[in-house]
């Protein structure tokens, strides 16, 4: 069976790099690709850019709700989850909202999943908040690793997740910030002097999505490779000296940090090289009753 060709999508989110991925998959010859968004602003921006091509279906919903994700799924093989709340500062003071997407919200793509008749694949995107992390974003997006990884053990689905850094030239990104506060003339912005992060290019991003999700067999957290840290203030400084305007310090934000590690130690000791990302394959022996989960579906 052609990976691309002969499967159905479901990407809940239409954000960039669900947008991103679209793009790739009407490239590779995809049929049919389903977008799950709860913004009617977001799934029109989706129909415009792919000029309402037949291949690609719209479906205004939530990940809240398990309903909306249920509606969509019939017929649909392959999930790409890649819905979130993704602003760190905004989760700090939004905890709560944050967990109901980012924890409950992958709970029920899980739930979905797993009592789906057609679906056998579904992949998670997570981020480096979830190394280590002292955010509550951060910690939301590890549990979604877990739950990934949990799920791939007690069903007859193969569920895996691929973490990536920052997104260079997503919406919201600190990239478009600067390229909106350039042109208008105003100071760009940094938090920090020491600030470093990782970039991917957002196709490059998507493009890793697709060959991880290919290469997966369950349980797997992949991590792009070759990645190289990145000082915010140089980066600040090219934009600077482009729009001729002032560079202002505005002090860290609430759940921030200096640097964003990709794997922790221990992930590294179990993490195998292959091609273009790190496996981490964190699968113990299941001890108990294996696909308890599925079975039970079945049943009813």
């Amino acid at each position: 069976m052609d990976f691309y060709k002969e499967n159905c999508f479901l990407i809940t989110g239409g954000g960039s790099l669900g947008r991103e991925i679209v793009k790739i998959l009407l490239e590779k010859g995809t049929q049919e690709i389903r977008i799950l968004d709860n913004s009617e602003q977001q799934l029109f921006k989706c129909e415009l850019e792919f000029r309402r091509n037949s291949r690609v279906a719209y479906f205004l919903g939530d990940v809240c709700d398990l309903d909306a994700i249920d509606m969509a799924l019939p017929g649909v093989d392959l999930v790409i989850h890649t819905a979130a709340c993704k602003f760190v500062n905004y989760v700090e003071y939004h905890p709560f909202q944050a967990i109901r997407t980012n924890v409950d919200g992958s709970i029920n793509v899980i739930k979905a999943v797993i009592k789906s008749y057609s679906v056998n694949k579904a992949i998670n995107i997570s981020s480096d908040k979830a190394c280590n992390p002292v955010s509550i974003y951060g910690h939301t997006k590890a549990l979604g690793e877990r739950f990934f990884t949990w799920a791939d053990r007690v069903s007859q689905k193969v569920f895996c997740s691929v973490r990536f850094p920052n997104f260079y030239g997503s919406e919201g990104s600190v990239i478009e910030t600067w390229e909106r506060q350039g042109k208008a003339g105003l100071p760009i912005t940094v938090t920090d002097k020491g600030m470093m992060r990782y970039f991917i290019d957002i196709r490059e991003a998507a493009e890793l999505t697709l060959d991880a999700f290919e290469a997966s067999e369950g349980g797997e957290i992949f991590v792009p490779a070759d990645m190289t840290e990145s000082s915010i203030l140089e980066l600040a400084e090219e934009f600077s000296e482009r729009f001729s305007v002032d560079i202002e310090f505005i002090g860290k934000r609430l759940g921030e940090r200096l640097h964003e590690p990709l794997m922790t130690e221990d992930e590294l000791e179990i993490a195998t090289r292959e091609g273009q990302f790190w496996r981490i394959d964190p699968k113990k022996e299941y001890i108990g009753t294996p696909h308890y989960l599925y079975n039970q579906y079945k049943e009813k």
